[in-house]
């Protein structure tokens, strides 16, 4: 089964995203309390990522929670392009993170490139959806 067949609600992929983006914070938020050496990157800069990620978090849990509930309405175009954004932003952090800190060791290029390849894939259902849902407003 190709990915592109996948059926995938939106709420759905809010609560997938949700679910990356604690990850994300937890993992980053790891890192940076116990093995920022491992990464060659500054805690402070790992502090920072962690707390985004958690935002991050927080607008997607909230997101699928409220559209979850019963005579809810689906989530919204402006909520997917707020999500979008904020992944791509904290996608293109990642990729500046392996290309212009010297001091990223290999652990750090593995997890910051990684991280970067996850929201990609992640960015381009939720960029679908959009699409849809602007189509269809625009269709009424």
């Amino acid at each position: 089964m190709k990915l592109s067949q996948v059926s995938i609600t939106p709420r759905q992929l809010f609560i997938l995203d949700a679910v990356g983006a604690w990850l994300t914070a937890g993992f980053t938020g790891l890192i940076s309390a116990l093995l920022f050496d491992g990464v060659g990157l500054d805690p402070h800069v790992l502090q920072r990522m962690t707390w985004y990620g958690v935002g991050c978090a927080v607008f997607s849990t909230r997101v699928a929670a409220f559209t979850s509930r019963p005579k809810a309405s689906p989530p919204k175009a402006w909520m997917f392009a707020v999500i979008i954004l904020a992944n791509s932003a904290y996608a293109a952090t990642a990729i500046y993170l392996l290309f212009a800190i010297g001091t990223l060791t290999n652990w750090g290029k593995i997890y910051f490139g990684l991280e970067a390849l996850i929201l990609i894939f992640v960015v381009t259902p939720e960029a679908r959806v959009l699409l849809r849902i602007r189509r269809s407003s625009l269709s009424i």
